[in-house]
């Protein structure tokens, strides 16, 4: 028997496992953004079996279950307040999606995953986004050029050119604002290149960041827009802070990213939107949620997923006048969850947001980027979207926070 041979092969097969898991979570947010919720437990089926393949498991779930508190108190209002809804399946329905919001998080606190098998999700995650914008443009020149007179039909019909700009991501079956949140983080790792060491050619880091800045003003979703800009300049403020940058870089990035928007704005889709802002339908439910929660003394919930029945009642009862939202959600996570699980739901949201801060020893050191820029993002988007009462959102959250307070971990026993 060869033994050298069979422990060369072991140790292929080993290297081979060691980087499933991390593909898998890179994979999992861009499958459930882009192809639906379908594949989403064949993921997480996968993901389960590779993480049986993890060494060590219960060595890293007792190092890092400080990590998961924030989750697990998250989760227990959720099961706290399905007791008081009076519709039971509109509870049900809301609680099942939060079960990834655990799941995950208990995975990568339990995994292996050392600063080598985060690089390959962060990696994986960037090549992935590079390959979806590059089949969105064959597939958006494939439209153009088969649907000519339909494109021309439609400018014509609406009275401007917004149409074509309006149905690219469409073509991809995307949600733009989702879609940019991707790109926002890939940005955000980009950023963070300097000190990460993802990519070791910086003009190949430098191209990555421009096409996916105009990738985002072209998607023309203005939450998302002004959330990247702001995380532009924190990472050069930081970058400031630690002397790692000149001021003459900063200004000339600075200048780019403004110029690109510059350049954006002038589109009629973003023109559109931007002007539109005044008469935004999404606060249309918003004053009917606040008065409900003045009625239950700002401290009670109606229950889980019930803020929904009793907006949809209200929208019966008085009409509806919105033309593009014509759902009854609020597009505010904040309320959203005070509306449904009082201020105790409020208060455990704010919580898991920010407690990553909490563990910062230098909030100002350019290492923290990832991690403040990814807090940022959430905080930030979840005043115009409720993004973790749907799956694609829950996900996104759940492999994000986790990998990068893992990371941050890691990097407190490198310093150590």
């Amino acid at each position: 028997m060869n033994v050298s041979g069979l422990y060369t092969n072991s140790k292929k097969y080993k290297n081979i496992l060691e980087k499933v898991t991390p593909v898998l979570l890179a994979l999992l947010p861009i499958m459930v953004t882009f192809f639906g919720e379908k594949l989403v437990p064949v993921a997480i089926v996968l993901l389960v079996v590779s993480f049986l393949f993890e060494e060590n498991k219960k060595e890293n779930f007792a190092a890092n279950k400080k990590l998961l508190l924030p989750y697990v108190i998250y989760i227990s209002i959720f099961i706290l307040y399905s007791f008081f809804a009076i519709e039971v399946k509109l509870a049900m329905k809301v609680l099942e999606r939060q079960v990834s919001l655990l799941l995950i998080p208990a995975i990568v606190f339990s995994s292996n995953l050392n600063t080598d098998r985060i690089k390959i999700f962060i990696k994986t995650f960037i090549i992935a986004m590079l390959v979806i914008l590059i089949y969105s443009l064959i597939k958006f020149s494939w439209f153009i050029y088969t649907q000519a007179e339909w494109i021309e039909i439609m400018n014509k019909t609406s009275g401007n050119s917004t149409y074509l700009q309006f149905k690219y991501p469409h073509i991809v079956g995307a949600h733009p604002t989702y879609w940019c949140y991707l790109l926002i983080l890939a940005n955000i790792f980009l950023l963070s290149n300097s000190f990460m060491k993802i990519f070791s050619n910086k003009y190949w880091n430098i191209f990555l960041l421009i096409i996916f800045n105009i990738n985002i003003f072209f998607l023309s979703a203005r939450t998302p827009i002004v959330i990247n800009i702001l995380i532009h300049l924190l990472s050069f403020f930081l970058y400031q802070k630690d002397q790692k940058i000149s001021l003459i870089k900063i200004i000339g990035i600075i200048g780019a990213v403004f110029l690109i928007g510059i350049l954006a704005i002038n589109s009629p889709l973003l023109k559109a939107k931007v002007l539109g802002v005044v008469n935004d339908e999404r606060v249309y439910l918003w004053p009917k949620a606040l008065d409900q929660i003045k009625q239950n003394y700002f401290v009670l919930g109606e229950g889980l997923g019930q803020g929904k029945k009793i907006l949809k009642d209200y929208v019966i009862q008085n009409g509806d006048p919105r033309e593009e939202y014509i759902r009854f959600d609020l597009h505010n996570q904040y309320l959203k969850h005070y509306l449904d699980m009082g201020i105790m739901g409020l208060i455990s949201l704010l919580y898991l947001l920010i407690h990553p801060f909490f563990r910062l020893k230098n909030l100002f050191s350019v290492m923290n980027l990832p991690l403040i820029g990814f807090c940022t993002l959430f905080m930030l988007s979840l005043f115009t979207e409720s993004s973790l009462y749907l799956i694609k959102g829950i996900l996104i959250f759940a492999i994000f926070s986790s990998i990068l307070l893992k990371d941050y971990q890691n990097q407190q026993k490198n310093i150590e």
